[in-house]
């Protein structure tokens, strides 16, 4: 068919169609509207940059704003020229802070070398960075262009002639764009004029993307106007309506942005801090900003999302040297392993040379002949040589651990701060710097020239000092401690040393450093908790050393607040820290006193006669360790009582009411005076001799008044064990009762701990293996532990049995020079007989 006969045909048929639609007796329809589709969202990524110094401020990744590492020109060159050393610190520092972006900042050679000699330094720079940390990206403050707003400041010439001078001024910076990963061009306004801003902004941006289109482009910004001396408006703070139109400015056209501050005011010279009134205008404004584009705002982050909150550890290590006057020898309870934290003075020459006091050698053998926990000496001089005779501090490290290892080979040795020292610390002696002086400093002189002797450490013993209540600050600096302790190291544990106090300034205050009311006080339970706990994912162990000062002592309790969150890290984490205990100082799981910590009601009681007018509970009386009947009377027990196995009693053949035993309770106020106390919980038990009775009333024990009353508790034992008994004891300086104090004086010295054997045991029977605790006069919480070694004890009495047996506590009345008793008690608690090795 022709053509002409198609078309005519096609056109034809679409009017019969018309005719019949026109016809039609249906419903007329509205015409096909297509189904609505929601618009598409901008894809655009936009990171923004904290560059800022304002003093105090916190950091910002909460809010959506990135970290960046910018590097000036100070920490890279020497004498204009690149310094590999310098470099070299910078990327370490880089590395451990776990920094994605990387902004250098080096500006001399923009005066005085050519546009290659510029590309060429910032590459070596760039591929020195990248060669260590390959995910990051490198760019240099002022690349490929300079600033145009500040360019065209005062001058007179055309818009077209101050365009051509411009770019004819950026033309040395122009070829290093090629090595850059990113573009950091300056875009600072110089004026109010936010209009030319904003046209400055699209000219420089439309130029760099006709030299490098394909390369992002984050602009500098400062949230004041620029420092040109001879300007009306310098540093003034660019007001929060004019600030939002820069942010969407750079919103428009860049991929994001630096914020960038000299924390200074309008002075020039006064630092702002952070919570200034004018900061805040701006960094609201900035979170408005953030707000409105929220979907599209992107947060830098390294590969891995930087601290992924660490692993959970298959072993945790514990070790504690604690200086709190009256600690226990033994806190095993807390999961605390003993270790010898020694003071480089205790093996050092009374007499410096040079700069160090050398190790004495017979004094390190010495040291290592004793030795049986690990060691970590506190080193103060030994390394004070690092930066000007490196081999010589060494060479000290190497012979001081091969003396230490060739007398013996068992037991580790390290240094306290090798591995390295505190970072946080310096926030307290190094305050007038900033962040990344101090960082700098810490990784020149501090980590990187002690670096070779970790070869002669068996542990690394990194600090990480607690200053203050601000952890998240502390935990910036532990992770770059921890982060440079694994630094080549696959193999060597690490146990962070951790102080008991808070490292910081007491006395004379300077003006520029904000005090801290806490200073060398016990740190805070809250905050011990969670450092604990973020050192837990992310070293081997810990070491808990004490930094009590001399001249403010700090009693030892079970309460304070270090204590308390120890004991609940321990058991948050007891399956995993209890695997590193030596086995035969790992503590029991099962406790074979029965309600050891008094909270449970003893039955039978009584609550006759009371107690200085206060009915309080007190355990029935027998006479024999091993007698089934409660004695009627002192207490009062009514028909014959049976006292079973597993129950406390009060054992106490005399009958008169001088001697008692009765329960502390916290919950009650006593009517009759007196304040209880416990250890844990809200009881604890009270051993108590009233004053006055004469010879006559203790005649029956006359000669071993150390046997007269106590506290005892039948139960069975294995013949072929040992069992370590723990409790705690709190004698008070006064002992309730009338209101002359020098009458309520405690005059308890002594009580007496023991286990008696039930076999050919009767009324009269003391003990048969025994233990004499001389009490300390500080008032507290003590905590005692005794070692029952049954085959030993059996050894020493032939035939005894402990298949039944009773463990006491007794108090030992003391006399005056009449012949009478003085007033004597004791408070117990929280007691624990458990198997051991």
């Amino acid at each position: 068919m022709k053509t002409s006969k198609i078309k005519w045909f096609t056109m034809l048929l679409f009017t019969a169609m018309l005719f019949i639609t026109a016809c039609s007796d249906d419903t007329i329809r509205p015409p096909y509207l297509e189904e609505e589709v929601e618009p598409t969202p901008e894809t655009k990524e936009f990171v923004i940059y904290d560059a800022m110094s304002y003093k105090n401020k916190p950091d910002l990744t909460s809010d959506m704003i990135s970290n960046i590492r910018l590097i000036y020109e100070a920490f890279l060159l020497t004498n204009e020229e690149i310094d590999m050393n310098k470099v070299a610190t910078q990327i370490s520092i880089t590395k451990t802070s776990n920094y994605q972006a990387v902004s250098t900042d080096i500006e001399a050679w923009y005066s005085n070398k050519t546009d290659e000699e510029i590309k060429t330094g910032l590459k070596t720079v760039f591929d020195a960075f990248k060669k260590e940390i390959p995910s990051c990206t490198v760019g240099n403050y002022g690349i490929p262009v300079s600033d145009l707003n500040v360019f065209r400041y005062n001058r007179t010439e055309s818009e077209e002639e101050i365009i051509k001078l411009w770019k004819k001024n950026s033309e040395r910076r122009l070829s290093a764009g090629e090595v850059s990963d990113v573009l950091y061009p300056s875009l600072y306004i110089m004026t109010p004029d936010i209009d030319q801003w904003l046209k400055d902004l699209k000219t420089t941006v439309e130029y760099i993307k006709e030299k490098f289109p394909d390369k992002k482009i984050i602009g500098y910004i400062w949230p004041q106007y620029y420092n040109l001396k001879n300007n009306p408006d310098y540093m003034k703070f660019i007001p929060a309506e004019k600030w939002d139109k820069i942010l969407e400015g750079c919103y428009t056209y860049l991929d994001g942005a630096v914020i960038w501050s000299n924390g200074k005011g309008e002075d020039g010279e006064t630092d702002v801090a952070w919570n200034d009134t004018k900061v805040q205008a701006m960094y609201n404004a900035t979170k408005t900003f953030i707000e409105r584009h929220k979907a599209n705002i992107k947060l830098d982050k390294p590969e891995g999302g930087g601290d992924d909150g660490g692993v959970e550890p298959t072993e945790f290590y514990v070790y504690g040297s604690l200086n709190f006057q009256n600690t226990p020898s033994n806190l095993l309870s807390y999961g605390i392993q003993p270790i010898s934290v020694i003071s480089e003075a205790d093996v050092s020459e009374a007499e410096k040379q040079g700069s160090v006091y050398p190790p004495v050698i017979d004094k390190i053998k010495n040291l290592a002949t004793d030795a049986t926990h690990p060691v970590c000496i506190s080193i103060s001089t030994w390394h004070a040589d690092r930066s000007t005779n490196n081999s010589a501090m060494t060479s000290r490290f190497q012979t001081v651990y091969n003396i230490f290892k060739d007398n013996n080979s068992k037991v580790t040795i390290g240094y306290r701060g090798v591995g390295p020292t505190s970072l946080t610390s310096l926030r307290v002696t190094n305050y007038t710097q900033s962040d990344f002086q101090r960082n700098d400093s810490w990784q020149r002189y501090a980590v990187e020239p002690m670096r070779g002797i970790r070869e002669y450490a068996d542990v690394l013993y990194p600090e990480v000092t607690i200053i203050n209540d601000d952890l998240e600050t502390w935990k910036q600096d532990c992770s770059s401690v921890l982060e440079e302790a694994k630094w080549n190291n696959p193999n060597k544990k690490i146990l962070a040393c951790i102080m008991t106090n808070y490292f910081n300034k007491t006395g004379t205050i300077p003006e520029d450093y904000e005090a801290f009311a806490d200073a060398y006080k016990p740190i805070k339970e809250a905050t011990w908790l969670n450092a604990l706990e973020y050192l837990y994912r992310r070293c081997d162990g810990i070491v808990i050393i004490g930094n009590c000062q001399k001249n403010d002592p700090i009693e030892y309790s079970e309460n304070l607040g270090i204590m308390k969150a120890t004991k609940t890290f321990y058991e948050n984490h007891k399956n995993i820290i209890d695997k590193t205990l030596p086995e035969e100082e790992k503590p029991a799981t099962d406790n074979l006193i029965t309600n050891g910590g008094f909270e449970d009601k003893i039955e039978p009681s009584s609550i006759d006669p009371v107690v200085h007018t206060n009915k309080l509970v007190r355990p029935l009386r027998l006479s024999g360790f091993f007698d089934t009947t409660a004695q009627k009377t002192f207490p009062t027990a009514d028909g014959a009582v049976t006292v079973p196995d597993n129950v406390w009693f009060h054992r106490c053949n005399n009958n008169s009411w001088f001697w008692f035993t009765y329960i502390d309770d916290t919950s009650t106020t006593y009517a009759g005076g007196g304040t209880p106390i416990s250890h844990s919980g809200n009881k604890s038990v009270v051993i108590y001799t009233a004053a006055n009775a004469d010879a006559a009333k203790y005649s029956s024990h006359a000669n071993n008044l150390e046997h007269l009353q106590g506290v005892a508790q039948r139960l069975s034992l294995d013949n072929s064990k040992k069992y370590k008994l723990q409790f705690f004891c709190y004698r008070p300086n006064l002992v309730w009762g009338t209101t002359n104090v020098a009458a309520n004086i405690n005059h308890a010295e002594k009580i007496v701990v023991g286990i008696v054997s039930s076999t050919g045991a009767n009324v009269n029977t003391d003990y048969t293996y025994e233990k004499v605790i001389t009490l300390e006069k500080t008032e507290g919480w003590k905590e005692y532990n005794i070692t029952f070694d049954l085959p030993d004890i059996i050894q020493k009495n032939p035939g005894k049995s402990f298949e039944k047996c009773a463990i006491f506590f007794n108090i030992v009345p003391e006399i005056d020079s009449a012949q009478k008793t003085l007033k004597t008690l004791v408070n117990l608690d929280d007691i624990t007989l458990t198997e051991t090795k």
